[in-house]
This record gives structure tokens, sequence and C-alpha cells, in this order.
């Protein structure tokens, strides 16, 4: 398949590293097909693809939880839902709801943030280009 890479999902490992991923209200896992070399986060470097372009993954938010808001300096970012329902909520507070197969665009600078409002953990596959050395997303403080 000279040049082609195969990345199978069961072989890879769920990152559950990312900042507060663990913290119940904002726990969440993914994993990485395709992302950069170092200084670019790569949570399946010995599995999934180099690129030199884009980062491409699988996110998975469990029923009721949500991530912090937040944007990326450099990156744009592409959510494309499979499977549950996500409220999305925009820099500006606005929310708006996310079904199956939707897509979310983010260019660099927007601040927005998902939550889990289904009844089934969501299903995110998303994409980030050009890719951006790990540290350089934002996160929006929150008033409470």
């Amino acid at each position: 398949m000279g040049g082609l890479k195969l990345i199978c999902f069961k072989e890879l490992k769920p990152c559950w590293e990312l900042e507060g991923a663990k913290q119940p209200g904002f726990m969440r896992w993914l994993v990485h097909y395709v992302s950069g070399e170092e200084p670019v986060f790569h949570a399946n470097r010995e599995k999934g693809a180099i690129s030199k372009h884009c980062k491409v993954g699988l996110f998975v938010l469990p029923v009721g939880q949500r991530q912090r808001k937040h944007y990326h300096q450099d990156a744009e970012e592409i959510y494309v839902l499979i499977r549950g329902k996500l409220a999305v909520e925009g820099g500006d507070g606005s929310e708006r709801i996310l079904e199956p197969f939707d897509c979310l665009y983010n260019p660099p600078g927007t601040a927005h943030a998902v939550r889990n409002c289904g009844l089934e953990d969501a299903v995110i596959v998303f994409v980030d280009a050009p890719l951006e050395a790990a540290g350089r997303s934002v996160y929006v403080e929150e008033s409470t």
C-alpha cells in the first residue's frame, strides 16, 4: 500500500490525559488517528499516522459531561458528531444543538465548548489544521 497507512480503532489506546479529563463534569477521552511530530500532541504516536498538516481523531464525551470553554490560537477545529446530542456554547454565551452528522466549524481564536445534552455518550470526529503545538489551546475563564 506504498505510503498509505491503515489505522485500526481497536489498536488505539484511549487517552484520558487531557487537562481535566478525569474531573467529574469534564470527563472525556480521545484517540488520534493522525497527528504531528513533537511538539504537537499525538495520543497514539506508535499506531497512528504522522502528518505535517493536520490532526484527525475521535473523542467521546460521556452523558452529562462537557468541555471547558477554549479556543485554538493557530488551528481551525472541526467537529462532526457521529452519535449523541451536543449543546454547543459559543464565545458569546449563545447555545445551539448538534445532532448526528451535524458539523461544527471553529476558526482560530473562536471560543467554544460542547456539552453532552443527550441520553448516550457523544462520539465526535475532530479535525484540526494546521497543526498546533501542545499547550497552544487557551482555556477561557467561565462564570459559575
